[in-house]
This record gives C-alpha cells, sequence and structure tokens, in this order.
C-alpha cells in the first residue's frame, strides 16, 4: 500500500524502523514539549517537576533517536495557571498539539515546509515515573513539594508516611495549596481510611 505519512502521539514503544519507512514523506510525532528539551517518556510531569514555564508542543520527524528526529513546526503554549495538574497540561497540550498538527499538515505534504534539525547539545531527557517516586519528604523545601504533588496528581499520586500506635502507614495527598512559602495539604486519604481533610487527619493524630 502507498502512504504519504504516518502520525505517532503519546506511544512510548519504539517502533521498528521498518515500520517509519513505509510512508514516502516519513513518520510524524506529536511531542508535548519544546524539543529538544524533554525528551523521552514523561514530559509532561518532568516540566512541572522542573518548573518549566516555557511549554509547548513539536511536531517532529521520528528517526532512529529517541524524540531525535528533525523538527517540522513548534509552537509555544500559554499555561495561565502554574503549576498545572498533570492532567490539565496534558490536556492543554494535547489539543494544542493536535491543533498545530492539522494546520501543518498541508504544508508538509506540498513539500512547503523544511524539517529543521535539533540542536542536540542542547537535549534534556525525561525519565519513567514508577509509584515510588510519589513519597512526600513533608521536611523538604515546600514549593517542590507542592510542584510534586501537582505533576503526580491523577498517577502515581503522592503520598507521606506516618506513624499511629507504632504502625507506619501511608497517606495519600488529595489535595493542597502553595502561598507564601508555605505548602498547605488540605485534603489527605489515609491508608484504609476515608478520604478527609487534612486538619481532621491531624486531629486524629493527637
Amino acid at each position: 500500500l502507498s502512504y504519504d505519512f504516518f502520525v505517532v502521539a503519546s506511544y512510548g514503544k519504539i517502533i521498528p524502523q521498518k515500520i517509519l519507512d513505509i510512508p514516502r514523506l516519513g513518520t510524524l510525532n506529536v511531542h508535548p514539549s519544546l524539543l529538544p528539551k524533554f525528551r523521552g517518556p514523561d514530559p509532561l510531569r518532568a516540566q512541572i517537576l522542573a518548573d518549566e514555564k516555557d511549554v509547548g508542543v513539536t511536531i517532529m520527524l521520528i528517526d532512529a533517536g529517541v524524540d531525535h528526529g528533525p523538527i517540522v513546526a513548534q509552537e509555544k503554549v500559554l499555561v495561565e495557571i502554574w503549576p498545572p495538574r498533570a492532567p490539565e497540561l496534558e490536556r492543554v497540550l494535547g489539543s494544542a498539539g493536535g491543533a498545530l498538527l492539522a494546520r501543518i499538515i498541508p504544508d508538509f505534504v506540498q513539500g512547503k515546509i523544511k524539517p529543521t534539525e535539533q540542536d542536540h547539545t542542547k537535549a534534556t531527557f525525561t525519565k519513567k515515573v514508577e509509584k515510588k517516586n510519589g513519597e512526600l519528604d513533608l521536611s523538604a523545601d515546600a514549593y517542590k513539594n507542592f510542584l510534586k504533588i501537582r505533576a503526580y496528581d491523577g498517577w502515581p499520586g503522592t503520598y507521606f508516611l506516618a506513624t499511629r500506635n507504632g504502625k507506619q502507614f501511608r497517606v495519600i495527598v488529595k489535595d493542597a495549596e502553595y502561598a507564601d512559602g508555605k505548602l498547605t495539604l488540605t485534603r489527605v486519604l489515609p491508608e484504609g481510611g476515608k478520604e478527609m481533610s487534612y486538619e481532621d487527619f491531624l486531629r486524629g493524630e493527637k
């Protein structure tokens, strides 16, 4: 069969070169960061963790490297409330990426866009997030903890360890606020219990 191009979005596996070579114009990838920054499996959460307010989307041609191929189009995206929760940033950048892709396809197919090589010396890389990454140290930097709570909202979530009657247990953070250099937990879910306000949880600890 004959294809002009393929499009890949939110696909976390390496695609074999024999597949990438099928379309005559190559395979486009919609990536939720301003490449070459934040390459790899989890750019959304990594940008929130890094407090990177300069966010955007990139349309690139896939090559043998991870998010390494030449850039076809790129666009910055304004996020009004920072830091956002990860699902919200995913929604905003996903919508922007889809719109950018739709706009550039006609010119791309007609050969009016010349892909530009990335500046690989400026590349940064993200890691796959695991459930254990969600543990909070409430004695650590308040703003960094807030970024972590926002970045890991939805999955893997954040939690801290508490001890009651000599037994250690997890307390999942459901919501929090940050103001004037202070992190305030507002809603928590103790392991094996029900969601409650953080104030109620602290009263139960006394």
